[in-house]
């Protein structure tokens, strides 16, 4: 069968083995050997937004205004019902959620999807809000990074954590955008990236800025850059470890213009682009 590339939007991995793929073209992905070899399993017949897994089989993906779940590991879609159309989501636990709506208004779930809570964005309280990114542990734990105040290069940058279900939001790091970086703070260059948080203690987040992926191991309070990226890389739009040192990212590679699945097995310091090739799709909106 001939193989294909497929560009990447999306990954996440449940395990050292086992991880899906989002393609561009709403191919779904499975590896099931590290990323040696990929089969794709599910084509969606729309416009793609994300993907999260809880385990091998129970997942979460976003189309069009859509929030879909799998229990078959993703060989079929059930529609989830939501009172916003979404756009971030985080599946933290089988039926467990929070999500965003196209205004940036929060949301969460525990009986998946049947009822949505309304929570606080603290983003949206910012001044001139331009990015952010946001990543959850549970039904309690979470931090937002938001960016705002846009300027050539960078922008100011604010990280918030929750402990109590988005009820209130603490301040724990912030840096202007034409202020100085001090040692263990937040990057003034640079535009936000993403944000992943592995446990209460362990995080990264990626800017714009040569492809830089910082770290902390204190909840978010300081930070440290652990690279500068690999040559040619502008952005990570994707950052998901399964391990303190495994992890997976997407990246933006100047040049050719295309995004890339790397992978890192040292914790963020040295990564590397691995090609995602798959048979022939099976036709849209099938498995």
């Amino acid at each position: 069968m001939e193989q294909v590339p497929l560009t990447p939007v999306d990954v996440d991995f449940v395990n050292p083995d086992t991880g899906f793929v989002l393609g561009e073209d709403g191919w779904l992905a499975r590896t099931e050997d590290g990323g040696a070899s990929w089969h794709v399993i599910h084509q969606f017949g729309e416009p793609v937004g994300g993907i999260d897994f809880v385990s091998a089989s129970v997942g979460w993906a976003t189309t069009r205004d859509v929030i879909w779940s799998t229990t078959d590991s993703g060989a079929s879609w059930t529609r989830v019902q939501t009172p916003f159309p979404p756009g971030f989501v985080d599946l933290v636990g089988e039926g467990v959620a929070w999500a965003t709506d196209d205004r940036f208004r929060l949301y969460h779930t525990t009986d998946g999807g049947k009822r949505w809570e309304p929570k606080t964005n603290p983003c949206t309280s910012l001044e001139n809000p331009a990015a952010w990114s946001a990543s959850f542990i549970g039904s309690n734990d979470g931090w937002f990074i938001c960016g705002s105040d846009e300027g050539m290069g960078g922008e100011t940058k604010v990280l918030l954590r929750t402990a109590d279900a988005a009820r209130t939001w603490e301040r724990i790091a912030a840096v202007e955008r034409d202020g100085d970086e001090v040692p263990g703070g937040l990057p003034a260059g640079g535009y936000v990236g993403d944000l992943f948080f592995l446990d209460p203690k362990t995080g990264w987040f990626g800017t714009t800025r040569y492809g830089e992926v910082w770290h902390t191991q204190d909840g978010g309070k300081s930070w440290q850059k652990v690279n500068q990226g690999p040559s040619g890389v502008r952005a990570f739009i994707e950052l998901d470890f399964i391990t303190a040192e495994l992890g997976w990212g997407l990246l933006f590679v100047q040049g050719d213009g295309g995004w890339r699945l790397a992978r890192t097995r040292d914790g963020g310091v040295t990564w590397e682009t691995v090609n995602v090739t798959v048979g022939a799709p099976p036709a849209p909106g099938s498995s």
